[in-house]
């Protein structure tokens, strides 16, 4: 856990810093592209594509009823945490959005803003590491399933040539 909070305040710190440097030092202009609206598609569709592989754990049948809730459990809070992170990718184009908008503004208030809009495009771009490592998982659950089955069919199997013995 303690890990996790240090990432997410690095990656916040760095992703801060970088947009600060590429707005006031490197341009002239204080204007926030808006194709980094578009980067923040690449989580967006990501985090989709991760809940509905985290939904398809409830479609399987081979759990035994004891299973079966805390395998839902288990899958809603994950579910929720994929949603939380989708909120957070839109709260963050938003405030490039604005950013851009008060790119005319008060220098103060653009400042305060490139940083808050680039550690969120940080923290974007750690959550991309961490919801590939949900996808690994719930990869690596699927696969033990279809191997415990496999073992399962193949003792019934044997047990079959075994009885006609």
């Amino acid at each position: 856990m303690f890990k996790k909070i240090i990432l997410i305040t690095l990656s916040f710190l760095l992703g801060g810093a970088l947009f600060y440097f590429l707005t006031f030092k490197v341009s002239e202009s204080v204007l926030i592209p808006l194709g980094m609206v578009g980067i923040l598609i690449i989580p967006i569709t990501y985090c989709s594509q991760a809940i509905s592989k985290t939904n398809e754990l409830k479609e399987n049948t081979t759990l035994s009823d004891s299973e079966l809730p805390r395998l839902d459990y288990t899958v809603d809070r994950r579910v929720k945490r994929l949603f939380l992170w989708l909120v957070f990718y839109v709260f963050s184009a938003t405030m490039l959005i604005i950013m851009n908008y008060l790119s005319s503004s008060d220098i103060k208030y653009v400042k305060t803003g490139v940083l808050i809009t680039g550690g969120c495009f940080g923290l974007s771009l750690l959550s991309v590491i961490l919801i590939h490592k949900t996808i690994i998982e719930v990869s690596n659950f699927k696969a033990q399933l279809v191997q415990r089955d496999a073992k399962k069919k193949r003792k019934q199997d044997m047990l079959k040539d075994l009885s006609k013995e």
